[in-house]
């Protein structure tokens, strides 16, 4: 009985940490740099990116969706972090990762997301 309850709490856990557990070790399924992100994005959603580019604007207005955006019309939301969002400064060259979902009037939203340090590998499509 008692392993049947850890092998179900297991599952859970893995099931319900799953977006998290792809954005912080997950391989992403492309790299694009902010100026030449492709139309057809539908084909990545739900998936981990990574996005280069420039900070264009910060919105801590909502402390539990806290919003970085990239210019053209990329939007990254950071959640509740707001510390790893606003360690950046407008105008500062980033790389983040992030889940991808379509729709909406951003071009490209990820979300969540987190930043990823400058000195990784980075090869863009």
């Amino acid at each position: 009985m008692a392993r049947r309850f850890l092998i179900v709490s297991l599952l859970l856990f893995a099931v319900g940490c799953g977006e998290g557990w792809t954005l912080d070790y997950g391989k992403p399924a492309a790299q694009f740099l902010s100026s030449s992100i492709p139309a057809d994005m539908e084909q990545y959603e739900g998936r981990k990116v990574s996005v280069k580019g420039v900070v264009t604007s910060i919105d801590t207005g909502d402390p539990e969706n806290v919003w970085l955006d990239l210019g053209q019309g990329i939007r990254c939301n950071f959640r509740g972090f707001e510390a790893m969002a606003t360690q950046h400064a407008v105008g500062d060259e980033v790389i983040i990762d992030g889940i991808v979902r379509t729709g909406g009037d951003a071009k490209l939203v990820l979300d969540p997301a987190i930043s990823r340090d400058m000195s990784a590998p980075f090869k863009p499509q």
